[in-house]
């Protein structure tokens, strides 16, 4: 029986870019997603230019000719950076699926560099699951098990790319061979899609929507309703019709005829699956392939340690970046003070009123004896309630030693107005009566000042 397979597609800009920088193939047995990056348009142009590449160096369906079609997309992006400007940091995923033949025997094949993936719903159970892996920076942590998918799917740096084409002249190319199954379902999509609308969802739409165009369209909708922080590009292709019905259908790892990673591809002998015996006289791929009539043992569930110099040299450089910024932040943050209120006593701070980003002030100390909020000075109350900064701690003892000054100013101040008493002392001399008045004033006088006597006004 000749495999048979129909298709659809759906592509959109999203809800927040301006540019589609995501291009995406579809023709009888070739189909691929590619997602543009650089500057302006200049994405655009590596995703169209590694597209058109596949498609006019995919000269003859095989798993080598597939490989090589995605080199020379990759060799075509970096000439054209390094001839034009304005292209310069232009780079493009890509995923890709097509039909191969391997003797008389039809085979689909599968390549990918970078994030955009390639997903099967299995026709016997109907679940979703990931065939590529990404070529990410998250991806890598959670192979090496140092970060969970949870954590990967919120990770601040998911965006973080290790391969890509036309980032250079070299490129890793992950491979797969698999086996046509009747009722198979393949779904190629950019992360525009993965990262808007969770597995669970895309599942429920593929099993739901029969028709693929009217299952990509549906997928873009979702993706757009979930915020389309990015271009959304979808491709699905169903094996209508394969020598492996829906009766007879091997699990997913039977599927799985071959895998190659790209670090492999060199010479070293392939991981995961056993090869599966060449015919006499058949291509000498040095390919890992499993044997048909025996159950292939499933792919290892286990991190896998795929670190390779570049991708070593860019966590060098990232923990050297986080380190540096944190000892930054720490010492910009431990270098300040401030006198504010605590509990409504004026207290000294290490830190900046706000703090600086995660680090919080601490109390350096409590002045002794205590100043309450309410016994501070007019002119120093708003900038002690809003936080007062110092570049040291003895500047803010100074502070504190001001308001203590004014305090006693202000005390002194309170105690200096005048007390006024009269004396009034009768008296008659030939018999007429005379009064007299005597005025004392009292004054503040500081302490160690001699008093003197109060002077006194005779009125007659």
């Amino acid at each position: 029986m000749t495999t048979t397979l129909r298709w659809g597609s759906a592509l959109h800009v999203g809800q927040v870019r301006q540019v589609n920088q995501d291009h995406v193939l579809t023709q009888e047995g070739l189909f691929a997603v590619a997602d543009g990056m650089g500057g302006h348009r200049a994405g655009e142009v590596a995703s169209e230019v590694a597209v058109d590449t596949v498609r006019s160096d995919f000269t003859e369906p095989s798993s080598d000719r597939l490989v090589a079609a995605v080199q020379r997309a990759n060799a075509t992006v970096v000439s054209l950076a390094r001839d034009n400007p304005d292209l310069r940091g232009m780079g493009t995923t890509i995923s890709a699926l097509a039909l191969l033949q391997d003797g008389d025997r039809e085979l689909l094949g599968v390549v990918n560099v970078g994030d955009s993936r390639c997903y099967l719903l299995r026709a016997e159970s109907e679940e979703l699951e990931q065939i590529t892996e990404d070529h990410s920076l998250v991806a890598t942590l959670v192979r090496q098990g140092q970060l969970t998918e949870a954590e990967a799917a919120t990770h601040p740096q998911r965006n973080i790319l290790t391969r890509a084409l036309g980032i250079d002249g070299d490129v890793l190319v992950d491979s797969w061979e698999l086996e046509p199954v009747q009722g198979d379902r393949y779904l190629l999509c950019s992360d525009g899609l993965f990262n808007e609308v969770d597995d669970r969802t895309i599942a429920a739409v593929l099993r739901r929507l029969a028709d693929p165009d009217e299952a990509a369209a549906e997928l873009v909708r979702r993706a757009n309703e979930h915020g389309g922080r990015d271009n959304i590009s979808v491709v699905i292709v169903d094996v209508v019709a394969a020598d492996t019905e829906l009766g007879a259908a091997p699990g997913r790892d039977a599927r799985i005829l071959g895998v190659v990673h790209g670090e492999d591809r060199s010479g070293a002998s392939p991981e995961a699956i056993p090869a599966r015996p060449q015919p006499a006289g058949g291509s000498p791929s040095d390919r890992a392939d499993t044997d048909r009539d025996d159950p292939a043992p499933a792919p290892p569930s286990g991190p896998r340690s795929r670190l390779t110099w570049r991708v070593g040299v860019f966590l060098l450089a990232l923990v050297a970046i986080v380190g540096g910024t944190y000892l930054a932040v720490t010492w910009l943050a431990g270098s300040a003070y401030y006198v504010g209120l605590d509990d409504e006593v004026v207290t000294i701070y290490n830190g900046r009123p706000d703090g600086t980003l995660w680090i919080d002030p601490t109390v350096e100390e409590v002045p002794d004896p205590p100043i309450a909020a309410d016994e501070l000075p007019a002119e120093f109350a708003d900038d002690v309630a809003a936080g007062r900064e110092f570049s040291s701690l003895d500047d803010a003892r100074r502070y504190v030693d001001n308001i203590r000054e004014a305090m006693d100013e202000q005390d002194r101040a309170s105690g200096s107005d005048p007390e006024t008493s009269t004396t009034d002392a009768g008296g008659g001399i030939g018999g007429v009566v005379a009064e007299a008045s005597t005025t004392t004033t009292s004054l503040a006088v500081a302490p160690g000042q001699v008093t003197p006597p109060p002077p006194t006004t005779a009125v007659p």
